[in-house]
């Protein structure tokens, strides 16, 4: 509550200038007041929510979406995950991690990858299984690796991508296996085959044992199959503030390759400052006046809409009863419109496009949060291509797409390409904006926001995106995609 203030003076001057003010501090006072009633209704319904998992479900609770909205789509395949699909999934997956990779609760996992749809899901899991998550470079170097988890508590369990699989069988397989008494660390490979299992290669440097090595298909089916998932207990407050949920390394950007010491966060750190950025997010400029281009430091909130999302145009996709997180209809074929109630789409925010910085600080958390408290949806792709990039925003109605100068660079150059390529360029100015605004509706029609980071690209990039995309504006903040609470109800 604001403290009160003093009464105004009844002299004369200062007197008839309080008087003045009075209505405008009357109305901050009523914006103040309301402003701690609302968050102080928010605590009391959050008072039972002190770990993770339970945040993550209360929050999503809240939104009102029903559980066959789909939430994470593989932009290269087209694999979908629903809510419900995601909770099944990890919770499978954290009794695997007890069971099978032989994980105990304090330990932690590491994940060594480039951007990949399932490793929200393998976070979420962790949690539930009371073990940390350690994020690492995916561009890490070998001896930098050894490095980065000696700082940790030397997880025996390492979720990797193919192309990343040699690197850390080599530089984690016999280290970890001496480290930890000549037990073998488990590598499971996130972008395996589907139905893949356990197989096994020899760990480099370990006198001749060999690594466990398992497809992450295999991990989202309870063990024996058809096998009850038990659900995990709730956490206490004490628990939450004393696990911790997650470790980050973070580089600095000068291009110099010296790691600084480890973050620890626990359970009630990661919700702490989510919530913190929640209350200071600025809100998105209205899609339907001309696309404002300043910073997101002066996008006043909450004075503008939100976006909505566009109808999507986009087929249901079909059943793929193989695929054990397809359970409503979003197999191979996926779009985003295949929930399983179609009014849905109008209760939510539009679709962005994410390339999951695995190597920058806190973003992991970020995005998995975003889908569960913000009704964040994400096509998550490997790494950005302008091409793949344009046929994602057509196939799934994207709104939003989280990029780097260097990715909004590339794809500047590529639809200045495209225009140039277009014989009505080669004749005068007019039909060249003509040329771009072709261009723009038959690509990117539903883009209306890239937000970054990077200054360089708000300031140096915008003049560039004006002429070639005019409908879509550069943002620059620091919490991504979904910058806009929604409205509570």
């Amino acid at each position: 509550m604001a403290p009160a203030l003093p009464r105004p003076s009844t002299s004369s001057g200062s007197g008839r200038r309080s008087r003045q003010r009075s209505p405008d501090i009357r109305r901050r006072r009523r914006r103040l007041q309301a402003d701690d009633d609302d968050d102080d209704g928010h605590r009391q319904q959050d008072a039972e929510a002190h770990g993770l998992p339970e945040y993550l479900r209360e929050r999503h609770a809240r939104l009102g979406h029903g559980p066959g909205l789909p939430l994470l789509i593989d932009a290269e395949t087209g694999h979908t995950f629903t809510f419900s699909a995601i909770y099944r999934c990890a919770a499978a997956l954290a009794e695997n991690l007890c069971t099978r990779l032989e994980a105990s609760a304090g330990d932690s996992i590491a994940i060594l990858s480039e951007s990949n749809v399932n490793i929200p899901i393998v976070t979420i899991a962790a949690w539930m299984a009371r073990i940390s998550v350690v994020v690492l470079p995916p561009d890490v170097s070998e001896g930098e690796l050894r490095e980065l988890v000696v700082q940790t508590h030397l997880p025996r369990v390492l979720f990797v991508s193919r192309a990343l699989l040699a690197i850390g069988q080599q530089a984690l397989g016999g280290f970890v296996s001496r480290a930890s008494g000549g037990a073998q660390p488990h590598f499971v490979v996130l972008d395996a085959a589907d139905g893949s299992g356990r197989s096994s290669i020899d760990a480099a440097g370990s006198g001749g044992g060999a690594a466990a090595v398992w497809g992450i298909q295999s991990m989202y089916t309870p063990y024996p199959p058809g096998a009850p998932v038990p659900e995990a207990p709730p956490f206490s407050r004490s628990e939450a503030e004393a696990r911790t949920a997650a470790i980050y390394f973070h580089y600095p950007r000068d291009g110099s390759r010296t790691p600084v010491d480890p973050s620890h966060l626990s359970h009630a750190n990661v919700i702490a400052q989510y919530s913190s950025s929640l209350r200071r997010s600025p809100s998105l400029p209205s899609r339907q006046s001309p696309p404002a281009r300043g910073s997101a430091g002066q996008l006043v909130r909450p004075s503008t809409p939100h976006v909505p999302h566009q109808r999507s145009p986009v087929r249901r996709p079909g059943n793929n009863s193989n695929s054990p997180h397809d359970d409503s209809g979003g197999g191979g074929g996926g779009g985003v419109g295949g929930g399983e109630e179609g009014e849905e789409e109008d209760n939510v925010h539009g679709v962005a496009f994410v390339v999951l910085r695995m190597h920058w600080a806190y973003r992991l958390h970020r995005t998995v949060l975003n889908i569960f408290c913000l009704g964040a949806r994400y096509v998550v792709a490997r790494s950005f291509d302008p091409p793949v990039f344009a046929r994602a925003v057509r196939r799934y109605s994207i709104v939003c797409a989280e990029l780097t100068f260097a990715e909004i660079d590339a794809l500047l150059d590529h639809l200045a390409l495209l225009a140039a390529e277009a014989p009505q360029q080669q004749q005068d100015s007019a039909a060249a904006a003509d040329a771009s605004s072709t261009t723009d509706d038959a690509l990117l029609s539903t883009l209306r926001f890239v937000f970054t980071e990077s200054l360089q690209a708000e300031t140096e990039l915008a003049p560039r995106m004006a002429r070639l995309l005019p409908r879509v504006s550069i943002v620059r903040t620091r919490l991504g995609s979904y910058v806009e609470p929604p409205a509570r109800p």
